[in-house]
């Protein structure tokens, strides 16, 4: 994890919703983003933070749906502007086709957002098989709407998964993949 740690939490009262990531309309889904948009209520917004080489494409098209009231384009952010994202977002999505592994979803997990993503190898990785977030099938926005709407309509289970999100974190901190590579050392030179 490279994000600072601090001991601030997201605000899991807010009507933001956040992402993060390259704006790259395949990889990243975010066609995908526009259709769970038109599918969350009044008043809630996805807050997103990236730039990219389809930046200019995927604003046309929010405008053009009609999404600009849901969607709000906040440009590539970075140290304390990054952290405050998180910090004023009440949930985390990765609407993402594929990943390598998503370092934003980690961060995001640090400041206690919950997470809803597609079930991609990296999401499973991350969220421990969904234990620690809520996977929707891949492409499937339906699923992944119904799960977000999950978190909005239910500030109980908002608080749950920012508490597993919390605990599933400490285990991508430097301290802990140290630990783990150094217990797989010692264990393949004592074969």
């Amino acid at each position: 994890m490279t994000i600072d740690e601090c001991n601030k939490h997201a605000d899991l009262n807010s009507r933001k919703i956040a992402f993060v990531g390259r704006l790259e309309i395949e990889q990243k889904g975010l066609d995908y983003l526009l259709e769970i948009a038109k599918r969350i209520p009044d008043g809630w917004q996805i807050s997103i933070a990236g730039s990219g080489k389809d930046e200019d494409k995927i604003k046309r098209m929010a405008k053009e749906q009609e999404l600009l009231d849901k969607v709000d384009f906040r440009g590539a952010l970075y140290g304390d502007d990054l952290s405050n994202h998180y910090l004023t977002s009440s949930i985390m999505i990765l609407p993402s086709r594929w990943e390598g592994f998503a370092l934003v979803t980690v961060e995001a997990m640090s400041r206690g957002l919950p997470i809803v993503a597609f079930d991609i190898p990296s999401m499973r990785e991350a969220t421990d098989e969904g234990k620690f977030g809520l996977l929707a099938e891949n492409g499937n926005i339906a699923s992944f709407a119904m799960a977000l709407n999950s978190f909005i309509q239910s500030f109980e289970k908002r608080m749950e998964y920012s508490s597993l999100s919390l605990k599933r974190s400490k285990d991508f901190r430097m301290e802990s993949v140290l630990e783990t590579w150094k217990n797989m050392l010692i264990d393949i030179n004592s074969r």
